[in-house]
């Protein structure tokens, strides 16, 4: 996460669990059905910031653990929801031993991952084919207003990563450690006085780590906006709707009978040096991201020459994921990010 979110995070933390909205019924029963979470399963909230979610899947009766980098941010959640295991970590250091979890949720959160290294850590603490949950409340700007207000906060972003432009997609949908499932959508909304809009615009990180003097200028025009627009204006509660988005990915697990992913395909002493057993099986890999980036590269060409759909192709994709897992491994141990 950008330095400049975490400030604006940590700073917006009142007003986050004021004026953040939850999750619709329907969305929520979706996540509880297709993630089978009951007594006996294990969920991870991942980046859960104040529990907004996270509180809303206790009931299921599933073990949930939440994961979040923001120590103000873990304390909301902790007093909210006090049965839920709470860490400190990131999605790119998971803070959990292989195969830990049956599925995992992450909402209003994946935009600020790195999405190669959050995929291959994903894909190593979520058991077998369990699903993975991407989920933003992203709100409905085909109301004039509602875009009129989105396009005032935008002028405080500067190279931010923004949940609505999406840049994380094209690594799902192309990654081989995760199927791309679907999208699915449910319409949402919050009732807000015209405080309370301005209260939710303090909750987003570019507002509320803005100087002092341009966070007074965004929260003055939207202020003038609400008194002037035909939908709001004299309102006293003023509905600000949202859909809430769920894009569902599947773990793919590594082909049975193969080691890891590679059907044997890395000798173990191709490029010398030190090695490390690779996950399921006995073939093993070097330890040095260098060795590691040109089996990567080697892999990648391979799957590409192969034909779509062939054996070949298959044995070349799952041996890209898992050296991904590895790079990621690897990285994480000689570059572990500050939380």
């Amino acid at each position: 996460m950008p330095v400049t979110a975490a400030r604006g995070f940590t700073a917006g933390v009142d007003p986050y669990e004021r004026s953040r909205p939850d999750y619709p019924v329907a969305a929520v029963i979706a996540l509880v059905a297709r993630m089978d979470l009951r007594p006996g399963r294990t969920v991870l909230d991942l980046g859960a910031g104040t529990g907004k979610l996270t509180r809303l899947l206790v009931p299921s009766g599933a073990t949930v653990v939440a994961v979040e980098p923001l120590e103000a941010m873990r304390t909301r959640l902790e007093a909210a929801a006090p049965s839920v295991t709470s860490l400190a970590g990131t999605a790119e250091a998971i803070p959990l031993p292989d195969a830990a979890v049956d599925g995992v949720t992450c909402a209003q959160a994946f935009h600020w991952f790195e999405p190669r290294r959050a995929f291959a850590e994903l894909h190593r603490v979520i058991r077998a084919d369990g699903l993975l949950a991407l989920i933003w409340n992203v709100r409905d700007e085909s109301i004039t207003w509602v875009r009129t207000m989105g396009d005032i906060v935008d002028e405080l972003v500067g190279g931010e990563p923004r949940h609505k432009l999406e840049e994380w997609l094209p690594e799902a949908r192309r990654t081989p450690l995760f199927e791309y499932l679907e999208v699915t959508e449910t319409p949402h909304a919050q009732e807000l006085t015209p405080d309370g809009v301005i209260d939710r615009l303090r909750s987003i990180s570019v507002v509320a780590a803005a100087p002092p003097d341009r966070r007074a200028d965004v929260e003055a025009r939207v202020a003038e906006l609400l008194r002037t627009d035909p939908v709001t204006a004299g309102l006293d509660v003023i509905r600000l709707p949202y859909s809430t988005r769920i894009h569902w990915l599947r773990r793919v697990p590594y082909p049975e009978g193969t080691n890891g992913g590679g059907a044997g395909t890395i000798p173990a002493d191709r490029h010398g040096g030190t090695m490390v057993q690779a996950e399921g099986g006995s073939t093993s890999l070097p330890t040095t991201r260098e060795e590691l980036l040109v089996l990567h590269k080697e892999a990648r060409a391979r799957r590409n020459a192969a034909v779509g759909g062939s054996h070949d192709w298959e044995t070349a994709q799952a041996e890209v994921g898992r050296i991904e897992v590895e790079i990621a491994r690897i990285e994480r141990a000689m570059d572990p990010p500050q939380v």
